[in-house]
């Protein structure tokens, strides 16, 4: 049941070291932690000289890290080196640059033979520049790093990048790329997303077959989101949720009392994640190869072992197979890269529809996820009720006030494009003829809605502002032919701020 449109330093795991270990491999895992009885008069004397010391390479604004300071954590090894009268001090000069970065744009990993070389082909502009500290170096790449398959998980990021065991070992060289899903660290047989890209292209022509595959998954969700939550109105019960891991249900009373259960489409892993409020997590992969069936059929037999029974409607709606979903072997396409690039573009389109929706002082709903259209969409309300456009249980129920709706959609076989669409119910004299904002927007007659394709939102210079322009043109647009509340309808441009 989804709500219709209008009509519709050797480490073992091989991990990369902390940029400013720099020379031979030094044993200071001793240091990760610090006894009590090491934080005496001595310590803090030592700790001291290594301050002054880091001060002296680094420059005078550094502070050294570490237990000799007296809180937990790794020490640099040049600091460590101080503290034993055996060890030479380190030189100074272009040849031995502490920091971690070495002329040329090369950077050294400890316990490495070679520098190992940092590309960024495609881009002018060196991500890693000499001459800069190596905390500046790291710290945009690290802020930004994020795993995208689940068998490369990045288990800590603290001075660099880790990978899993089997994953960078020593002596890899890495570079980075560019693609239209941004900057990435590559590893010979490994890509991990660095950097998130502008707005990616997501045209339903273009991924087809996944789009459809996923399609059926959130399906799935939804049908559990009917049947478990209780009633609201416009179905808002049924709806889903886009949050930072993808496709989820709202928490849900299980069946058998004992808590609330939860289904989630991780779309960073690809997992379907069955959890419950007691700790329960059960993990279904999605994969290329599997079917919607067989995910399906999983999904159930985790929710019935840990909520009690379970059943749904198997019929697909608002599509247009008919194949029941846990017997469904037709979509069985899952490309993981697709699915990232659709992941990204519907995160942005949902923060646009948040935006619109947050100052709004009537009654709202919030961003949902419908599972029927597979579309992002918002309605603002105006308190007043509404003759639905059909007897049809999905427009009797979820079309029965009057309202503005805005979403996104990443097309269809009716409209193969990704667009933002905008309508409202019941629709006035002369509304398909409005003038909306910005220029690229128009009306669809076939679709009944406005639309403004994601391709002219993505080539504007703020696509963000660009899409928001579009929501809010056709709501003002609607309240003044309508007749909505003034106050309320000014409320949507901030007027009064939200917060004063």
């Amino acid at each position: 049941m989804g709500r219709t449109r209008q009509q519709h330093h050797p480490d073992p795991l091989g991990r990369l070291g902390h940029p400013e270990r720099v020379g031979d491999p030094v044993d200071y895992q001793h240091l990760r932690t610090c006894p009590r009885q090491f934080r005496g008069p001595g310590t803090l004397r030592a700790a001291g000289r290594m301050q002054r010391e880091g001060q002296r390479q680094h420059g005078p604004g550094t502070r050294v890290g570490g237990c000799a300071a007296g809180h937990p954590g790794p020490v640099a090894p040049a600091a460590l080196h101080q503290r034993d009268p055996r060890v030479a001090p380190p030189q100074r000069g272009d040849d031995l640059q502490p920091r971690g970065v070495l002329a040329g744009g090369r950077a050294r990993r400890a316990g490495a033979p070679q520098p190992v070389g940092l590309h960024h082909p495609g881009d002018g502009r060196a991500l890693v520049q000499p001459g800069l500290p190596g905390r500046q170096q790291i710290g945009a790449v690290r802020s930004a790093a994020r795993p995208v398959g689940q068998d490369q998980q990045e288990h800590r990021i603290r001075g660099g990048v880790e990978f899993g065991a089997g994953r960078a070992r020593r002596g890899t060289d890495l570079h980075l790329t560019q693609g239209n899903r941004g900057l990435r660290l590559a590893v010979p047989g490994n890509r991990v997303r660095l950097m998130a890209s502008s707005w990616p292209a997501c045209s339903y022509e273009s991924w087809r077959a996944t789009c459809d595959t996923l399609h059926a998954h959130t399906q799935v969700l939804g049908k559990i989101a009917a049947g478990l939550g209780p009633p609201e109105p416009q179905l808002q019960h049924a709806a889903l949720r886009l949050t930072a891991r993808g496709w989820e249900t709202a928490p849900l009373p299980a069946p058998d009392g004992s808590g609330a259960v939860a289904v989630v489409l991780d779309l960073r892993v690809h997992e379907a994640v069955v959890e419950h409020s007691s700790g329960f997590a059960e993990r279904i992969p999605l994969t290329p190869d599997r079917a919607v069936g067989e995910v399906t059929l999983d999904v159930l037999a985790a929710l019935r072992a840990v909520a009690g029974h379970v059943k749904i409607d198997p019929a697909p709606q608002e599509v247009a197979w008919r194949v029941p979903l846990d017997a469904d072997l037709e979509h069985a396409s899952y490309d993981p890269v697709q699915v990232g690039d659709y992941f990204a573009a519907a995160t942005r389109a949902a923060m646009v529809l948040a935006a619109f929706r947050a100052p709004y002082r009537g009654r709202s709903t919030p961003v949902n996820a419908w599972w029927g259209s597979f579309d992002l969409a918002v309605s603002l309300f105006s308190g007043m009720p509404a003759d639905p456009p059909s007897d049809d249980f999905i427009m009797r129920n979820a079309m029965d006030a009057q309202e503005v709706a805005v979403g996104w959609w990443p097309g269809d076989p009716r409209y193969p494009k990704a667009a933002f669409y905008a309508y409202t119910h019941p629709a006035p004299e002369g509304f398909p003829g409005m003038a909306v904002a910005p220029p690229p927007a128009r009306w669809d007659g076939t679709l009944g809605e406005f639309v403004l394709d994601w391709d002219d939102v993505r080539a504007a210079a703020d696509p963000h502002a660009t899409a928001l322009e579009f929501a809010r043109s056709v709501f003002r647009n609607v309240c003044t032919v309508c007749d909505w509340d003034p106050a309320l309808a000014a409320s949507a441009d901030s007027i009064p701020p939200p917060v004063g």
